[in-house]
């Protein structure tokens, strides 16, 4: 198989005045290794030809694309990109995109020589119409200090406009090393001056980032606690959650991990940990104008939250306790993991649970994310606290592989 594929290197330093932040004083760093020139790139597909060499060109110097194909592979799913020597960017062809589509390649993985990774779910362009001459454009680039990095994912046309392009249930992941990484380095977007919470684990020396869009994210110190919760169980969930922007204090030294949690609230939270973005119509009129309306929105579109009638969501309501475990399962169906929910539960109260919402709290249940009260009910129709809150999203998006 012919696959044509353009790598070009391209750096950009982004404006020192983009890393400021009022509140966070101390930065990590990314390692240096990752982004030098290439020459020669390596792209395997999975099927049985024999491999192709077929020419592209960076700057004056011509290099090679290698096609390996090999049916023995039973998966057959992934095709490789394998850069040498850390090239950055990727212009990848929509006759190439569609081979994949009919090959039925589920991802594609853009692997520079030196652990520079984005892994690409051709689900994607399923939704989307490329033009003949249309490119994918791929890359990621150091900012300034190597604290910053920006993932670029955009279609450019042959006239060389370029338009964003925003993903709806996946993600596209990247991983990149981390260098001299602080205890409680944590990745925010950039986003017009704001830093906004993004989906992202940091393990063994490498950044994994889950983004939907093009976007700037900069590597920072954070550590968020409040005067109210040094003595409370949910302590490290909350602290986890708030250093990375995704639940909030009542006031920036209180968390009141005891009271009710409403449905804004926890649709909010939720939200803002799957980086989710609205794309439609807001279809609830008591969120219009709210600070939460983008947030709720978002959530329905992705399937994990429903109103309380077709166009109202009673955002102000307290949610209940198997209405916040059928969220969190739905977390768990979002990001597809292949999770089996137990098969009894011996809650007291079991008989109480809805049946609507019994299949959810069996999962989590045998997931140990919610596992009762501790006089040895579940308490379905009671409202969440926001500490309680705190403790199953963190042990939900561990479990979903995105934190």
């Amino acid at each position: 198989m012919n696959i044509a594929i353009v790598f070009i290197l391209s750096f950009s330093l982004l404006s020192p005045a983009a890393l400021a932040d009022t509140q966070q004083v101390e930065t990590s760093d990314l390692a240096t290794s990752d982004l030098e020139s290439s020459s020669t790139i390596n792209n395997q597909v999975n099927d049985e030809e024999a491999p192709v060499r077929v020419p592209f060109y960076e700057g004056e110097n011509v290099a090679h694309v290698m096609a390996n194909t090999n049916k023995d592979n039973k998966d057959g799913s992934v095709a490789e990109i394998t850069i040498e020597n850390g090239s950055n960017k990727a212009m990848i062809t929509s006759e190439t995109i569609q081979k994949y589509l009919e090959k039925n390649i589920k991802n594609f993985v853009i692997q520079s020589e030196k652990n520079f990774k984005i892994e690409v779910p051709t689900s994607i362009f399923k939704g989307i119409n490329l033009a003949e001459k249309d490119q994918v454009i791929v890359s990621v680039t150091k900012g300034d200090k190597n604290k910053q990095f920006t993932v670029t994912f955009e279609i450019e046309d042959t006239n060389g406009k370029s338009k964003s392009i925003s993903i709806d249930k996946e993600y596209l992941k990247v991983t990149l090393p981390a260098a001299n990484k602080l205890k409680a380095t944590v990745v925010l977007q950039l986003d017009g001056g704001e830093y906004k919470p993004v989906p992202h684990k940091i393990v063994n020396g490498e950044i994994v980032l889950f983004t939907k869009t093009s976007g700037t994210f900069v590597l920072k110190e954070s550590t968020v606690t409040y005067k109210d919760i040094e003595d409370l169980v949910y302590k490290e969930e909350i602290e986890f959650l708030a250093s990375r922007h995704v639940i909030q204090g009542t006031t920036s030294e209180a968390f009141e991990a005891n009271i009710s949690i409403t449905r804004a609230q926890f649709a909010a939270f939720v939200s803002r940990a799957l980086g989710l973005q609205a794309i439609g119509e807001n279809p609830f009129d008591d969120t219009k104008g709210k600070w939460y309306a983008t947030e709720i929105q978002a959530l329905y579109e992705a399937g994990i939250t429903k109103g309380s009638t077709a166009s109202t969501f009673n955002p102000e309501k307290p949610i209940t306790r198997q209405q916040a475990a059928a969220m969190m399962a739905r977390i768990l169906e979002y990001v597809n993991a292949d999770l089996k929910a137990g098969e009894e539960i011996n809650f007291k109260d079991a008989n109480n649970i809805s049946s609507e919402y019994l299949p959810y709290i069996k999962l989590l249940n045998s997931l140990d994310i919610m596992t009762g009260m501790q006089d040895g009910s579940f308490e379905p129709t009671i409202s969440i606290t926001r500490g309680q809150t705190a403790k199953i999203l963190k042990r939900t998006l561990i479990i979903a592989g995105i934190m």
